[in-house]
């Protein structure tokens, strides 16, 4: 066993390892996050969920947040951030069993901790009176121009913060990096 976690510990399989991390950590607060936000937009009630507006903003908002990460880990790991990507490699032979493992392992702590700011960034873990009629509604303030005064500002800078972050990754990942795969597609993933 020893043997087979040495044999997949290298400094480039340390980086796809990370990557993967990343990448999903990142996908679950762009889609999920505007999923939260989308729903805030039609006023909290579950019903309004299957309104093609509400389903439409979600949809593209993990399609570009999935082929913005793509493009810029998949020099480095390949793109899986799926669980079930990775598992199919390891079922083709392409990847090792232990390799794979630890991909599906930082990609389940990966989505944890974008789930974790995603409720941090939208103050999730209290019930706000946004409107001052005494009725409290949950804050999913996400998404503002301002920071809403219902909204904490640690929740407002944590959501400045990771939306910089994924900035930043990708111009360096997409523009930057000596084996990015974008070439004159950058800007798109940007």
């Amino acid at each position: 066993m020893l043997t087979l976690i040495l044999q997949d510990y290298t400094p480039d399989n340390n980086r796809a390892v990370v990557a993967e991390f990343v990448a999903m950590t990142l996908f679950v607060w762009v889609g999920c996050g505007t999923a939260v936000s989308a729903q805030a937009m039609l006023g909290f009630n579950p019903a309004d969920t299957n309104d093609n507006t509400f389903l439409t903003a979600v949809a593209i908002a993990f399609g570009f947040g999935i082929t913005v990460l793509a493009y810029t880990i998949a020099p480095i790991s390949g793109g899986h951030i799926n669980p079930a990507v990775t598992f199919a490699f390891v079922l083709l032979g392409d990847m090792t069993p232990m390799k794979g493992a630890l991909y599906v392992l930082s990609q389940c702590l990966g989505a944890l901790l974008g789930a974790a700011m995603v409720w941090g960034t939208t103050a999730s873990g209290t019930l706000m009176d946004l409107d001052g009629d005494g009725d409290e509604a949950p804050p999913f303030l996400i998404g503002a121009n301002t920071v809403q005064s219902a909204l904490p500002l640690g929740c407002a800078f944590l959501g400045e913060c990771v939306g910089t972050f994924l900035l930043v990754w990708t111009v360096l990942m997409t523009a930057v990096y000596r084996k990015n795969i974008t070439g004159f597609l950058a800007p798109i993933a940007m």
